[in-house]
């Protein structure tokens, strides 16, 4: 993630961390999964909180609704 500091999120309390969104960097991966089947090539993450995600893709996902639940496996190089 960029810049993210040990201390960064200490300073709130665990109501206030369920809304605070970070932006990972390019070089990040990410799968989408529902039903337990990969979905969504050229899925990118613009920004995630302990609650929710936000992903932009090349393509219409088509198969996503709200209500929906999506499994979102992540690497991230904390560098």
């Amino acid at each position: 993630m960029t810049s993210l500091r040990q201390d960064s999120l200490s300073t709130h309390n665990a109501t206030q961390r369920e809304y605070i969104r970070v932006e990972p960097e390019e070089k990040q991966r990410v799968s989408l999964f529902k039903e337990g089947r990969k979905f969504g090539d050229g899925v990118r993450v613009r920004d995630i909180s302990a609650k929710a995600f936000c992903v932009r893709s090349r393509y219409l996902l088509k198969c996503m609704i709200k209500g929906d639940e999506i499994d979102l496996d992540m690497v991230l190089n904390l560098r």
